[in-house]
């Protein structure tokens, strides 16, 4: 009786070793290579987005700086706007494009002349150590 519970035992074991075995290996291999593919697909679609973004930054820097370079040309002398409009002009320039927290221009003197909000804390003062005045005059 021991002999024939030890043999229905072995051939049952056997019987699930025999199926389980090849599914094991093959959901073992099958398992390596959905997930290399599907590492490789989530890399190149983070890789697009972060080019799109990247381009669309650039696109969204470059239309304000493209302003910037507009505003600077107009308040520096070379628009012809009169030194009392400066403020005004930048008044409504800032709360046309909320971008803009703050204005500050900077005379050849390397001194405030005007900043939108106005700040009496800056106006006249002078600039000429600051590291951001010294790379933008070079």
């Amino acid at each position: 009786m021991k002999i024939l519970c030890s043999l229905k035992s072995l051939l049952l074991f056997s019987y699930v070793a025999v199926a389980l075995i090849p599914l094991l290996i093959s959901g073992g291999i099958g398992f390596y290579v959905i997930s290399g593919s599907m590492e490789r697909e989530i890399s190149e679609k983070h890789l697009s987005l972060a080019d799109s973004v990247a381009r669309e930054m650039g696109e969204f820097l470059d239309v304000h700086q493209r302003m910037l370079r507009q505003i600077g040309s107009m308040v520096s002398g070379g628009g012809g706007m009169p030194r009392e409009k400066i403020d005004e002009y930048l008044s409504e320039t800032r709360k046309n494009h909320p971008f803009f927290e703050f204005f500050m221009v900077i005379g050849a003197d390397a001194r405030v002349t005007h900043t939108v909000p106005p700040d009496e804390n800056l106006s006249g003062a002078d600039m000429t150590y600051q590291r951001y005045y010294s790379e933008a005059v070079r």
